[in-house]
């Protein structure tokens, strides 16, 4: 069973976006994960549950669920007898005798085109990856020749024989559909491909020893770009103006959807922690009024009506009616926090319309004598000195409880081995009680004479994670991140050692 993780980072200027990664592990019907996120806000922002609020909190926290790219390394993608490669898929249902196997629907072979292109993003991103991490490293030019010449070969040998089927597509039998498909798919693994390579070029274009690499490389980029244009592909790039190329990144974004659709699963409001809340906050009422009308009762067959002590009595009665009522529904949220929840959402998967999981998430907003110690050591560490002096800050607590039945992922989906989550949060209206952004300094210049400069003012958010399973062996993970926010968005996202 891979590990678990989850990171942070800005999206745009306005939202940050969570990842959490969720393994899937085999024979276990039932794997739950919980995920802790407490942000720490500077109280003159005023995110706190009268000004904010849990509502308005859910509004602008958008949460997708897919499934994590499969990986399926290039050499293992172009082989004919790896039973879960794509290609090999496309081919048997393409085979020589029937040109269209039945047996594979035409869905069936449109999800393989789009997972092609899926896992080859995903390893062409990878390979780029490790080839970096080389460089940085130090690693020989013989080494990193091998790699890179490994890689572009892949490439070229993948490409070659996609596109080797568009003659095999134009059989009368198969659906115009599926050779759109084929055509989508050609022109994202091109998209890919270009952009891959105009990174790996940036990598050595300043190196004499990958002189040769560099020219090969940008041979290949001429060739892609001619590629698109004889197929009659819209995504060119334009060497006009800025609008000009409003197509290309339309029709990328749209290609990079059209193949990621397949992996995100349809997510349904259950509607068994409203009822369960509606009954709870009935009991709790019900025993609320039943305490003040037994005390009544008691009033008025032991004192005088209007006297000092039934008036006492009466008020006492209606005081405690209320916190009774408040105390009886926190006491059954402790107790039942699997079924009363602020959001409940079932996980169905698009490719058999089961369900397969389902989400449980909650928001609190509290104070720092409401959340664990070991939280708050965290957020402390490294922290300056006055820090202490000021007011103390604000804690949005959002809690998420994701359970995942692995056996039903695993027999539909043989490539897939865990669940990725997105969760966004803009943070538009955490802006509207920041001071201007640019903040203006006097000072003394070198002749003596006073003079003015302009400073950035920003705040600081800080944000804990905290990733946790009921599994054995699988160790907590804990990060904190501090977000410099000012008036006109996130300045920036940095990860902080613990």
């Amino acid at each position: 069973m891979k590990p678990y993780e989850c990171y942070l980072k800005s999206h745009g200027q306005l939202q940050i976006e969570l990842h959490a990664r969720y393994p899937l592990k085999p024979g276990e019907k039932k794997v739950d994960y919980f995920l802790d996120m407490y942000i720490f806000t500077p109280s003159q922002l005023d995110m706190n549950k009268k000004h904010y609020g849990v509502d308005q909190f859910l509004h602008d926290l958008q949460c997708y669920t897919r499934y994590t790219h499969p990986s399926l390394p290039l050499a293992r993608l172009l082989d004919p007898d790896c039973p879960i490669s794509p290609l090999t898929k496309i081919r048997k249902a393409l085979d020589i005798e029937s040109a269209y196997n039945d047996d594979m629907n035409a869905d069936e072979l449109l999800y393989e085109l789009r997972t092609l292109v899926n896992i080859y993003r995903r390893e062409l991103r990878e390979m780029r990856n490790a080839i970096r991490q080389r460089i940085d490293g130090g690693a020989s030019s013989e080494e990193l020749r091998q790699k890179m010449e490994a890689m572009l070969g892949e490439e070229d040998e993948l490409l070659l024989q996609v596109r080797n089927l568009h003659g095999r597509f134009l059989d009368p039998r198969i659906p115009e559909m599926l050779r759109e498909g084929l055509r989508n798919a050609d022109e994202a693994l091109s998209i890919k491909t270009e952009k891959e390579l105009f990174r790996l070029y940036h990598m050595i274009e300043n190196r004499n020893d990958f002189r040769d690499l560099s020219d090969s490389i940008l041979a290949r980029l001429k060739a892609e770009r001619l590629d698109r244009m004889q197929a009659g592909y819209a995504t060119i790039i334009s060497t006009g103006t800025p609008a000009e190329n409003d197509r290309f990144n339309y029709y990328d974004s749209m290609l990079k959807r059209w193949a990621q659709s397949t992996m995100y699963m349809d997510v349904t409001p259950s509607k068994i922690a409203s009822h369960v809340g509606n009954i709870v906050a009935g009991f709790a009422a019900g025993l609320a009024m039943t305490f003040a009308v037994l005390v009544t009762i008691f009033t008025q067959s032991n004192f005088k009506q209007n006297s000092l002590p039934w008036a006492l009595l009466i008020i006492f009665a209606y005081i405690v009616k209320d916190r009774l009522k408040e105390l009886t529904r926190n006491i059954f949220v402790a107790s039942l926090p699997g079924l009363i929840s602020d959001v409940s959402t079932k996980l169905v998967d698009p490719a058999n319309r089961r369900q397969v999981g389902v989400t449980r998430s909650w928001v609190r907003f509290c104070g720092p004598d409401d959340i664990d110690e070991n939280i708050l050591r965290f957020r402390d560490a490294h922290s300056l000195p006055f820090r202490k002096l000021l007011p103390p800050e604000d804690i949005i607590h959002y809690q998420k409880r994701i359970r995942l039945d692995s056996d039903s992922f695993l027999a539909a989906h043989s490539r897939i081995d865990s669940i990725t989550e997105i969760l966004r949060l803009n943070m538009r209206k955490w802006l509207s009680e920041m001071d201007d952004p640019i903040n203006v300094l006097e000072y003394l210049d070198d002749n003596g004479q006073p003079a003015i400069i302009e400073s950035n003012r920003g705040y600081h958010v800080n944000i804990i994670l905290h990733l946790s399973s009921d599994q054995k062996g699988m160790d907590d993970i804990l990060k904190r991140y501090r977000l410099i926010l000012n008036r006109n968005g996130i300045i920036g996202v940095e990860e902080l050692e613990l």
